[in-house]
């Protein structure tokens, strides 16, 4: 397979790193010069407490940002690291300082270096996590500049130090701090705090990369600095020749290999959270090429610096050259393995990292026990630890190769008959067929595009799940896709030749959300469409004016039984909201019946349009296997106790219910946690529910947690025994069955709701349940109680029902063909009617969200 060429851009980031390594190298010739062996290994030993510390003192937070799947989360986590880097800063200059006191060498130099050995901590802690947030922003080369920069200014500060004539190790550990430093403030990018992220959801979401990502990077400093600290036990002149056998040493790893690592860590990342196939190609490419130019270039340096190193550095220096041949087999394994050894941590293999750590520091410390007890020679014991670590390193390499194998989900699979595409640039992440953003994700089928455009202008919020199923049939029928919608960073990209995005401005308010519709009509009129994909009843009299000014077909995607919404919208007397449905039903068949076509959500909304000789389908909102096709785990009595509601929080919808459904759990069953997300349509309707919560005393069992984008509802349910739907009895409600039914049917929850008869027909058709009064949040705690009281029964129930729903709630199966026809058909580029030889879904009702 031929290996792809490098960018012009990845060759001047190489370039940079390059650069900053033979500035390096000309600092330790400087320093070897300029400062003697015992201020140097000095300088050694306390540095490597600061790397240790500074290192794990982020608690891996920065590496889970690089790796988060949204933005809100990276920042948080970014924040957290930062101020943690701060406070192990000081924590360890106060340890210094206490240490010297109980040994009694507490003097002023001993205090001005446990202050520099603070200083460094911190720098290097800051500097680390700054790198990872450029990472993550795929700002490789501001990382490769700002490293050139650290060595700039702590070479030239070491120098300067010695030319005014400090040469202690204070002055090195100053100097090395100062640079580092620095790289921390040119990599500084201020990020304005996420609002409603509640940080106790983000680093439960991340926990891993703190107990277990973390331990294990402490435990790999200790690892990888034990030999230094016994060499200082062993002779002043060891840990000297040691400190500068590792830096010579690390130079070829830093200069290829480390200093590489945020590239290949970057897009192995990214490919992680969007492709995770091709991160396993990507890693065993890297690794191999690593080997080979770590052999080479490792084996060369030893040999060259042992034959050189009397002349090179000094006569004191000759025995680091011993010391350097001895280490080569660690060196080599070092090289090719810690560039890329963060893929096991990204493949959420924390455990296996902690472990693999954990039992390389126990052979490091039974490597160099005998020579601490005087039974073989200093020389024998580091030969036999670069040989074992050597070892280990090939263990870590099994283990991440087997964890990228199992690292890839269902949504990455090619729908039937595609392959991969390649990837593109852009602010989306695009890898093989997927792309993904902070707020949703589409697969890019390679099937030749028909070379037309589908617009879908909409005032939905961006991430929508329908319009999301809706998009994606779109897609795989060969079409390319335009999307407006609300919400997001407002802007427009287009990174994926099928796929461009416009976002306008979120709003706070139902009434900010129709005085948008002006703007998305502007957008999708200006739009060179071959047809426009509407999701709103208020762009019909737009849409239709499109479409006789242009000729070309509207799709009226019909959401939800508008006539009855609105009427009952607002308290009004029954002869007024009978007069108002019927204007509002007059308004949509004038309007939608001169339009191309509709797309409804249930079978007696598309008989409405077909009675007024419109083409129409029926799409109730089942789930896409994209986002909800992973394995089905087995319901549990545990699981039961985890109840969750999943849709928008307004008065309507039984917000008020669920404050008072949580005080009567938290009353009858104190172990029950309820679980909502803060889906809030305006300011208004998250006031009102704050406020209930305030009213209700805050109660301990309510949590709530962050929107959760479309493609990760799935792995949130799987953690839920119990899901909920209080929506109460107005408007279309009746009528309606909610989209999060299906979810909760198909991945295995029992499911408790207001005693409706749509919903109701529902949980006797495909689900285990219980329906309730709609306004009684005792009646709903009542539900969930006896369904604990009974709790193997119910678990075995639900089981059986998710395994039937799985096959017979399917998006991809029952409705993305009728979608798919009926465009076809609107644009004249396929043969048969819309929906046929497609058998109609059992359900009942509109799907709402």
């Amino acid at each position: 397979m031929a290996l792809p060429v490098p960018s012009r851009d990845r060759v001047q980031t190489a370039a940079l790193m390059m650069s900053a390594q033979a500035v390096n190298l000309a600092g330790i010739l400087l320093v070897t010069r300029l400062y003697t062996p015992a201020a140097f290994g000095r300088y050694a030993a306390v540095a490597a407490v600061a790397a240790v510390a500074g290192g794990a003192g982020a608690l891996r937070l920065d590496v889970a940002a690089a790796t988060a799947a949204t933005e809100r989360d990276a920042t948080l986590l970014l924040r957290i690291a930062a101020r943690l880097n701060g406070v192990v800063g000081v924590v360890v200059a106060l340890l210094a300082v206490a240490w010297a006191a109980v040994v009694g060498d507490l003097d002023r130099p001993a205090f001005v270096e446990a202050v520099a050995l603070g200083a460094l901590t911190t720098a290097l802690g800051l500097s680390g996590t700054m790198v990872y947030a450029r990472v993550r922003d795929r700002r490789y080369r501001l990382v490769a500049v700002v490293k050139l920069v650290t060595t700039l200014v702590q070479g030239v500060a070491m120098v300067a130090f010695a030319l005014l004539g400090d040469r202690s190790a204070t002055v090195l550990l100053a100097a090395t701090a100062l640079g580092y430093a620095t790289g921390a403030l040119l990599l500084f990018r201020p990020r304005p705090p996420a609002a409603g992220v509640g940080v106790r959801d983000v680093l439960r979401r991340h926990r891993p990369f703190m107990t277990a990502s973390a331990p294990a990077s402490l435990i790999n400093g200790l690892t990888l600095n034990v030999p230094l600290f016994v060499a200082a036990a062993v002779s002043s002149v060891a840990a000297a020749d040691l400190a500068l056998a590792l830096r010579v040493g690390a130079l070829p790893s830093a200069l290829l290999g480390q200093a590489l690592m945020p590239i290949l860590f970057g897009e192995i990342a990214h490919q992680l959270r969007s492709s995770p196939r091709r991160a396993r190609a990507s890693y065993d490419r890297a690794l191999a090429g690593l080997s080979v130019a770590g052999v080479v270039l490792l084996t060369g340096l030893a040999v060259g610096t042992h034959l050189a190193a009397p002349l090179v550095f000094g006569a004191e220096w000759a025995g680091a050259a011993t010391v350097l041949l001895l280490l080569l087999p660690f060196l080599v394994g070092q090289f090719a393995v810690v560039p890329l050894s963060q893929t096991l941590a990204g493949t959420g293999g924390n455990r296996q990292q902690l472990l693999w750590d954990v039992g390389r520091l126990l052979t490091t410390g039974l490597v160099f026990l005998p020579t601490l007890a005087g039974w073989i020679s200093w020389s024998t014991s580091l030969l036999s630890f670069s040989l074992a670590m050597a070892g280990w390193y090939g263990g870590h390499v099994l283990l991440t190769r087997a964890a990228l194998t199992r690292a890839r989900p269902v949504e990455d699979r090619p729908a039937s008959g595609t392959t991969p595409t390649n990837p593109y640039g852009g602010d989306m992440i695009v890898d093989a067929d997927v792309i993904t953003t902070a707020h949703w994700r589409l697969r890019a089928p390679t099937v030749a595009s028909a070379g037309r455009t589908v617009c879908v202008p909409t005032v939905h919020p961006v991430g929508d799940r329908r319009v999301l199923r809706c998009a994606q049939a779109v897609l795989d029928a060969g079409f390319d896709v335009h999307l407006i919608w609300l919400g997001g960073e407002p802007g427009e990209s287009r990174p994926h030749p099928r796929v461009r995005e416009t976002r306008l401005p979120e709003p706070t308010s139902a009434r900010q959300r129709l005085r948008l519709v002006p703007a998305v009509a502007a957008v999708a009129e200006r739009t060179h469409a071959d047809l426009w994909h509407i999701h709103d009843y208020y762009l019909l009299p737009r849409a239709r004016r499109w479409s006789r000014r242009t000729g070309r077909p509207v799709l009226y995607d019909v959401h939800e039984y508008y006539p009855e919404y609105y009427s009952q919208r607002f308290a009004a007397p029954a002869p007024v909201q009978h007069a108002a449905r019927r204007l509002v039903a007059g308004a949509e068949r004038w309007y939608a019946g001169r339009l191309g076509a509709a797309n409804a959500v249930s079978e007696q909304l598309a008989d409405r349009f077909r009675a007024l000789g419109l083409p129409a389908v029926a799409t109730p909102n089942y789930p896409s296997a994209d986002a909800f096709a992973r394995p089905a785990r087995p319901l549990t009595p545990d699981l039961l106790r985890r109840v969750v509601h999943t849709g928008s929080l307004t008065t309507d919808y039984g917000a008020d219910v669920l404050v008072g459904l949580a005080v009567e759990l938290a009353r009858r069953a104190p172990d029950v946690e309820v679980l909502a997300v803060s889906r809030f349509p305006s300011e208004a309707a998250r006031r009102r529910f704050t406020e209930a919560v305030a009213r209700a005393g805050h109660p301990t069992n309510l949590r709530m947690l962050d929107p959760v984008p479309a493609h990760e509802v799935a792995d949130l349910l799987a953690t839920c025994g119990i899901g909920l739907s209080l929506m109460q009895d107005v408007g279309e409600a009746r009528l309606s069955v909610n989209s999060k039914f299906y979810e909760y049917a198909i991945m295995g929850l029992a499911v408790v709701t207001s005693d409706l008869p749509a919903a109701r027909h529902f949980v006797e058709e495909h689900a285990v349940g219980r329906c309730v009064p709609p306004a009684s949040p005792d009646r709903f705690a009542q539900a969930i109680t006896d369904l604990l009281a009974d709790a193997e029964a119910t678990c075995a129930a639900v089981d059986r029902a998710a395994a039937r729903a799985r096959d017979e709630l399917s998006w991809e199966r029952t409705c993305a063909p009728r979608l798919r026809a009926i465009v076809r058909h609107l644009l004249d580029v396929g043969d048969g009617l819309p929906g046929q030889a497609v058998p109609r879904p059992t359900s009942v009702g509109v799907d709402r969200p």
